[in-house]
């Protein structure tokens, strides 16, 4: 019983110890780029008209991480096409005051392209929304707490990830490339995954089961800051919810999949899951939400 109790104790210090450092990191680098900031800027000239880069965002976030997030970004790739899927939220009068501020805030970087919504959208949608929105077919999607240096470009310069159909980066969904051919042979990120959670395990199966390898790149000096959320905005309780993601769309997913932990018929095994097999239910395929798009889309069947 000491001994359980023990462990109990050690972990929960750990976590705390883990919580700290990460705060402290934060704050270092938010220090840091002040002064890249207080450098003298010589003006750039637009150098990448390769890809885009998609951010999701919402309310709670837009002081704490967004504002800062706009201007690294900016600054780190002058003229490149940045599209911000801006969240709905269950407070809409909270709402409203939101959009107009981001809104206005973003005037002030032409590069920056806004999708907004009033009301709570799935994190599915907005990805596809800035798929369609993009006018690259490579494209970044990020978190909005995403933590980078400048010089993150000549990384992904010299990585190798832009030849890439789709890859992770530092094994994480929180931030990963894309290209817009992937949607043709895998479908769109499915959007009856109403709120956050479970968009990558989908999408990865979908992925294994058409046999493309899902890869990753790692990129050092990039991570994502976290923060701690009481409500989310669907206005669920964050804690509340299995692993701080949607209830919803866990019980989504295992309305769509058949998910076991020994091999069965038909099942698809996949790693990334914890060694789960997958395998999709009659009836349960991914529909193809915007087959309507204009003719001569990149989108186009």
């Amino acid at each position: 019983m000491k001994s359980l109790l023990s462990t109990i104790v050690q972990q929960i210090i750990l976590m705390k110890l883990n919580y700290i450092k990460s705060r402290i990191n934060f704050y270092t680098y938010k220090l840091k780029w002040v002064f890249i900031f207080l450098k003298k800027n010589r003006e750039k000239k637009p150098f990448n008209e390769i890809y885009s880069i998609g951010v999701t965002t919402f309310l709670e976030r837009y002081e704490i991480l967004f504002k800062d997030l706009i201007k690294r970004l900016n600054f780190s790739f002058p003229g490149t096409e940045i599209i911000v899927a801006v969240n709905g939220h269950y407070n809409q009068e909270k709402q409203k005051e939101y959009l107009l501020q981001i809104e206005q805030y973003c005037k002030n970087f032409s590069s920056v392209k806004l999708i907004i919504y009033e009301k709570p959208q799935g994190l599915s949608k907005l990805w596809n929304r800035i798929l369609i929105s993009s006018t690259n077919n490579k494209i970044f999607l990020l978190n909005d707490d995403i933590l980078f240096y400048p010089s993150i470009h000549k990384k992904i310069d010299s990585s190798g990830i832009l030849k890439e159909n789709i890859s992770l980066i530092n094994q994480s969904f929180s931030h990963f490339f894309i290209n817009k051919s992937i949607i043709k042979e895998v479908g769109w990120f499915d959007e009856r995954l109403l709120e956050i959670g479970g968009e990558d395990d989908d999408y990865h199966v979908r992925l294994t089961i058409n046999n493309i390898e899902l890869k990753n790149y790692l990129f050092k000096g990039l991570s994502n800051f976290k923060p701690k959320l009481k409500v989310n905005s669907y206005g669920n309780m964050v804690n509340a919810q299995i692993g701080g993601y949607s209830n919803s769309n866990t019980a989504f997913l295992l309305k769509k999949w058949d998910v076991r932990n020994k091999k069965f018929e038909g099942a698809t095994f996949i790693y990334r899951s914890m060694g789960s097999y997958w395998k999709l239910k009659n009836g349960m395929e991914t529909p193809n939400y915007y087959k309507n798009l204009k003719e001569g889309s990149e989108f186009t069947t």
